[in-house]
């Protein structure tokens, strides 16, 4: 029984999704633009005094300023899949509300954890069809030979985008009834973040710069793991609360 609503609730969402478009369109051009911009910012960093550029993995002479091609890239990668994200999250109920509609979920005869579980789910959809269009970006603009090791970061990737959809899934219905939800949401869920951010942009630089295979970086896949556990053990526990409120 609960399967079926569960499936009856993603599939509500998923639809109204793809018929409208609006959110992950929004998410994919921000990434992409944004990506565009560093890249063409990062290539004037990396031209010397005179203009010969330094190559890919070194850095600027001593005594002169410039950016170590590698760590920059993957923390720039997180950074803006955090704030891609945020726009989608940001529109986690807002069909309900743009239809006046939410009252009649809230009466549907189901457990609220399937609705954030359905919420959660197609957050996590809109991220990852995001980061299949900004991720070939990202190893087109700064990886050149090795944007093949990309691959190596699925699980990375994975679990950091349930982290960012369960959390920010989580926060976006604590603001739900906020006057300036789309003020508060950043302000709550970017701090809540930030562990997510660290470990994920370590994982990836380890992998993507350094070529450690999965096996050098379990601890931090074993953290964000474990990030994810918390949060929806959290959300289970509390998201009933939540929505009554």
């Amino acid at each position: 029984m609960a399967g079926r609503q569960l499936i009856a609730l993603l599939r509500r969402d998923l639809l109204l999704e793809t018929r409208r478009l609006q959110t992950v369109l929004s998410m994919v051009i921000f990434a992409v633009v944004a990506m565009v911009v560093v890249r063409y910012g990062w290539s004037a960093d990396l031209q010397g005094p005179s203009g010969a550029s330094f190559p890919s993995g070194d850095t600027a002479p001593v005594g002169e300023a410039g950016p170590t091609v590698g760590a920059v890239p993957a923390a720039m990668l997180w950074v803006i899949f955090v704030f891609a994200a945020m726009l989608g999250l940001s529109r986690t109920f807002a069909h309900e509300r743009e239809d006046d509609c939410l009252d009649g979920l809230l009466l549907c005869p189901v457990d609220r954890v399937l609705v954030f579980c359905a919420k959660a789910i197609t957050n996590l959809a809109l991220l990852l069809v995001m980061q299949v269009v900004a991720i070939p970006v990202f190893g087109l603009f700064f990886l050149e030979g090795s944007a093949v090791r990309l691959l190596v970061c699925t699980p990375v990737v994975l679990l950091a985008d349930i982290g960012l959809a369960s959390v920010g899934t989580l926060v976006a219905t604590m603001v739900l009834h906020a006057r300036s939800r789309d003020l508060v949401l950043p302000v709550v869920l970017l701090p809540l973040l930030v562990p997510v951010v660290i470990a994920a942009t370590s994982a990836t630089a380890a992998i993507v710069d350094r070529g450690a295979p999965l096996a050098d970086v379990l601890g931090r896949l074993g953290f964000l793991a474990a990030y994810d556990a918390v949060f929806l053990v959290l959300a289970w526990g509390t998201y009933g609360l939540l929505m009554r409120d």
